[in-house]
């Protein structure tokens, strides 16, 4: 005898006994599955990775984040301590298929322009187009601490300390400065390239410049906090001494509507 409690399945498609019936919306969010205590012990759901539904932890390359102080959650975010904590974040969005909805804080002010064997740091945005997330699906508290020496001159879809910013995540109170020199992107800011609708950015600052190329016929979105970003997705911020290039007549720049901000 098989006994099947607390299982799920799409109403909109099928019609089952002895579970319980979600429609297509209902299935992409994961507080619809409270029923199910031991959901994160086997399954991953991640915004913007399959279509947003729950994937089967078997079917991917599952890792856990480790080597953080804290758990990632809203009570006990990750915190990042040093240039080599933030290169570990970034790693973790880049590289591994597995990325929950985890809360990061910003403990000190830390420089990103050389490694912690001195080495020049060449920043590759969190969360970028092509990574294996698409975008930063999280909570970054910047504490009001400063991210300084920002570099980035390869190229990327999306171009910014953070790449991609997906629906669901946030950044707050952080400073950033930095350079960026880009070719063929199509989304530039010094904070995040891309907010998807819903993503937002609170008290935060860019101080530096941002200059680019664009052969013709290509378009971009440039801004000192944000390329592309919703109505209201930033509050709070402001960039100084902020300089935005473009060429060719091809650059729409973003400006938020604050005295002296450029977003």
């Amino acid at each position: 005898t098989i006994s099947i409690t607390n299982c799920y399945f799409n109403s909109t498609y099928y019609s089952s006994t002895n579970t319980i019936a979600l429609t297509t919306t209902q299935m992409k969010d994961k507080a619809n599955f409270s029923a199910m205590t031991e959901f994160e012990d086997y399954f991953v759901h991640v915004i913007g990775r399959n279509n947003d539904f729950p994937i089967v932890k078997a079917l991917v390359n599952y890792s856990k984040i480790t080597g953080f102080t804290g758990s990632g959650t809203q009570a006990k975010p990750y915190q990042i301590k040093t240039t080599s904590d933030l290169q570990a974040m970034q790693s973790n969005y880049n590289n591994l298929v597995d990325i929950s909805e985890y809360w990061w804080i910003l403990m000190n002010d830390i420089d990103i322009s050389v490694d912690a064997n001195g080495l020049t740091i060449n920043w590759t945005p969190i969360g970028y187009e092509g990574g294996v997330v698409s975008g930063f699906n999280g909570h970054f508290d910047g504490n009001g601490k400063t991210i300084s020496g920002l570099t980035i001159t390869e190229q990327y879809a999306n171009v910014g300390l953070f790449g991609r910013m997906a629906s669901n995540a946030t950044i707050t109170n952080l400073n950033v400065t930095g350079t960026i020199n880009w070719d063929q992107a199509k989304y530039v800011g010094g904070i995040v390239g891309l907010m998807e609708d819903g993503a937002t950015l609170t008290g935060c600052t860019f101080n530096g410049t941002i200059t680019g190329y664009l052969n013709s016929g290509n378009v971009a979105k440039v801004g000192g906090l944000a390329g592309k970003y919703s109505t209201d997705a930033i509050t709070g911020s402001a960039n100084y001494e902020c300089f935005v290039y473009g060429t060719n007549n091809h650059t729409s720049f973003n400006r938020f509507n604050t005295t002296y901000s450029v977003a």
